[in-house]
């Protein structure tokens, strides 16, 4: 039961503010509650409520620390008249045991954090289970591919930003052009990849030169046995031009053909150049000086061999270590070259064709130290049938000698005279020019050399035919053009 609150009779002051003077009333305040405490204050301090039911004060029995002047310092001096509404002796309650129990009940909402998980909204909901720890490196993971997209995305907006700053690069021709030369005509890139022009089967003019055979232990080379580059130190690397070279200056009086030709000179060391001409017109022939590098036997039948290096390129920059990835993924490593080195392999691809070799071996070669660049080691080798392999890169035989047709023709139609065929070092387009004839002539005259020491052109010797020891002989045949 709520215990009743008395207070007794207030007087009446008909007359003016305060207490009544008269003796009546003075007996009447007699009947007031004594002992009322009473709080100084001072008069410059502000007052605060009349009545404050936010204050929170604890029971008679606690702690006098706990009051609020202790707990908050010195507390507010315009609360302290209001200390005193808790005094039970001041004002007696009907029932004081019963409202010992009573408290006002908090309804403030607890203050939210203003960090922390997006799903922690509601304290009092139970928590989520933990993460296993392989979502939380799945998270972790998606955070870096995040990371890294957009540094790439700011980096490459830095660069649209200061591209037109950059001057354009600036690359040299590999000839260096004279103010004096005449362009007579220059073809795009694209009008070559049109063209096309089928060619007979070639003839074997003559077949010279000296071959080793092709060691196949190296096709069991792998990363983790690699095998040391030697240098031949008794072997000399000749180049030789098509104007210098005495078989085709025989050919030539020999009115063998119309146009003569070679392929890329990489070395006579362990090579034998075949000479072979095809028939591109009734009236036009093509002789080449192609090459083959080794002889293999397969099936007791001799194969001939071309044989190319594909050197390691750093691999911080390029991002493929061959000794990582040559046994595991060997495809990626010759894609990544593809696309780095594309027209290196065509050429070597288009030469082993020229040739007619049965097989072209690709060596994989880096350098012992990356440092060191005299001593390399063959981390492996892998063999491929030309054709094939031209199918695979893409490579179209009919669009490579329908390229050399069209030049052919372009040069067929022009004067007698000395002409250079150039590709432009900025545009994907090849110039014609007409040049001087006293051009790319050196200003010393060279001494010619003793007889005995000049290269004599191989002159038809059918005894010499058969191969002895472990290298296959100099084999030096005209074969009679069949009609």
């Amino acid at each position: 039961m709520v215990g009743v609150f008395e207070v007794g009779a207030v007087p009446f002051n008909p007359d003016g503010w305060g207490p009544p003077d008269s003796a009546a009333a003075a007996s009447i305040t007699t009947t007031l509650p004594l002992h009322v405490p009473f709080a100084p204050f001072s008069r410059s301090d502000k007052l605060g409520r009349i009545a404050d039911f936010t204050r929170s004060f604890p029971s008679s029995n606690a702690n006098p620390s706990n009051r609020p002047s202790s707990r908050h310092g010195a507390g507010n001096p315009a609360d302290s008249p209001f200390d005193f509404s808790l005094d039970v002796d001041a004002f007696p309650l009907a029932n004081p045991e019963d409202d010992s129990s009573f408290r006002l009940v908090d309804a403030k909402p607890p203050p939210r954090p203003k960090f922390g998980p997006k799903w922690r909204f509601n304290q009092n909901r139970p928590q989520l289970p933990q993460r296993r720890d392989e979502e939380v490196e799945a998270r972790k993971r998606e955070a870096e591919k995040e990371r890294a997209r957009r540094d790439r995305l700011y980096n490459l907006n830095r660069s649209n930003q200061n591209q037109q700053r950059r001057e354009a690069a600036i690359f040299k021709s590999s000839v260096d052009i004279q103010p004096e030369w005449n362009m007579l005509d220059q073809i795009p890139f694209l009008t070559f990849s049109k063209l096309s022009f089928s060619v007979p089967e070639p003839e074997d003019l003559l077949i010279c030169g000296a071959l080793e055979y092709y060691d196949r232990s190296f096709d069991r080379i792998t990363p983790k046995n690699e095998r040391r580059l030697e240098r031949f130190k008794n072997r000399n690397f000749f180049k030789v031009t098509t104007t210098d070279d005495p078989v085709i200056r025989r050919l030539a009086n020999e009115d063998k053909a119309t146009v003569f030709a070679t392929d890329t000179i990489l070395s006579t060391l362990m090579c034998a150049p075949r000479y072979r001409r095809w028939k591109l017109d009734n009236d036009m022939h093509l002789v080449a000086r192609c090459e083959v590098q080794s002889v293999v036997d397969v099936n007791n039948q001799k194969s001939f061999l071309t044989l190319n290096a594909l050197n390691e390129f750093d691999p911080k920059y390029s991002g493929v270590d061959w000794r990582q990835k040559l046994e595991t993924q060997r495809g990626a490593v010759l894609a990544t070259e593809l696309k780095n080195n594309a027209n290196k392999l065509a050429k070597w691809t288009a030469q082993a064709i020229l040739a007619n070799a049965d097989l072209m071996k690709l060596g994989y070669v880096s350098r012992v130290h990356p440092r060191d660049h005299f001593n390399h080691v063959i981390l492996g080798v892998v063999g491929y049938k030309p054709r094939d392999f031209a199918a695979q890169i893409n490579l179209n035989t009919a669009n490579m000698w329908g390229i050399v047709k069209s030049i052919v023709d372009l040069c067929m139609k022009l004067n007698e005279g000395k002409y250079v065929l150039v590709k432009d070092p900025s545009k994907p387009q090849v110039r014609i020019y007409e040049v001087p004839a006293d051009a790319f002539e050196n200003d010393y005259v060279e001494e010619p050399l003793p007889e005995e020491e000049q290269v004599q052109p191989p002159t038809e010797d059918p005894e010499d035919g058969e191969a002895n020891g472990n290298t296959n002989d100099v084999e030096d045949k005209e074969i009679e053009a069949q009609n």
